[in-house]
């Protein structure tokens, strides 16, 4: 039920999967449907201290350095611990959500994943997905701007 309710949440949020592109020097960001919605399966059961040799993994998988243009943005695993205990392991680069949207989207899994277990339907998750807010973003910029222009007595010229 997690990890259906991993995917279902992800790929309405769209942000696990941004990729960063650079098109004659300039960056920019694209959702790119070619990307697998995988979610890693780690199980750490073998292990003397289990929830050590997890939290390990999990500060070694963060700290590690990613290539903005090759590697995955946002990583997802299901890490085993014990017979009955699992973690939800999730990195997500801030480039492609901030804190507020990290908290929205675990509120939107949990919520989904609610559902799931106890069988009832599955409410919409009010959120923009990122081409959306993407759009949103530069309509608004743009107003943004012409306010400015407005506002803003001409420019003096320097001498």
């Amino acid at each position: 039920a997690l990890e259906s309710a991993l995917i279902a949440v992800g790929r309405e949020f769209g942000s696990g999967f941004v990729r960063i592109v650079e098109i004659d020097g300039v960056p920019g960001q694209v959702v790119d449907p070619s990307i697998t919605d995988t979610l890693r399966h780690l199980d750490f059961r073998d292990h003397t201290d289990p929830v050590e040799a997890a939290l390990a993994w999990m500060r070694a998988e963060s700290a590690a350095p990613l290539d903005m243009l090759a590697d995955r943005l946002v990583v997802s695993a299901l890490v085993r611990v014990e017979d009955q205990r699992w973690f939800w392991y999730c990195r997500i680069h801030h480039i492609v959500l901030d804190g507020f949207g990290a908290m929205t989207l675990i509120r939107a899994v949990a919520d989904h994943y609610s559902a799931l277990v106890e069988g009832r339907g599955i409410s919409a998750i009010a959120v923009a997905s990122v081409g959306r807010a993407s759009r949103t973003e530069a309509v608004c910029a743009g107003l943004a701007g012409q306010v400015w222009e407005s506002a803003m007595p001409p420019a003096y010229e320097v001498f």
